[in-house]
């Protein structure tokens, strides 16, 4: 994924987890341990680039954060597959990484 496309899905996600988590507290100060604990937890899944990791940390979520986790999700899990096979779809008999892991700032 190059630079660019990080970066949109970077906002993507921030807009839609800002909307979800505001729904039910008007500020991110009024979070409480447990929820701060909860969106740092997403925010490094995210960073992480492991879709395993993201799919953990989307029991945290509802609404409309879990459906972006859940496209961020299946798109690292795609491009993980499409390693592992050829051109003809044909498995390379290797065990791709994940992609290079990001960096996160709560």
């Amino acid at each position: 994924m190059n630079k660019t496309s990080r970066n949109i899905v970077a906002v993507f996600l921030s807009a839609i987890m800002l909307v979800s988590f505001n729904a039910t507290s008007h500020a991110a100060t009024k979070l409480t341990k447990s929820q701060q604990a909860k969106v740092e937890k997403v925010f490094k899944a995210l960073a992480s680039s492991n879709p395993d990791t993201i799919n953990s940390a989307r029991k945290n979520v509802t609404g409309s954060a879990d459906l972006a986790l859940s496209i961020v999700q299946n798109y690292y899990s795609t491009e993980k597959y499409f390693r592992s096979v050829d051109q003809v779809g044909r498995p390379l008999g290797n065990v791709p990484a994940n992609s290079a892991a990001g960096t996160t700032k709560i």
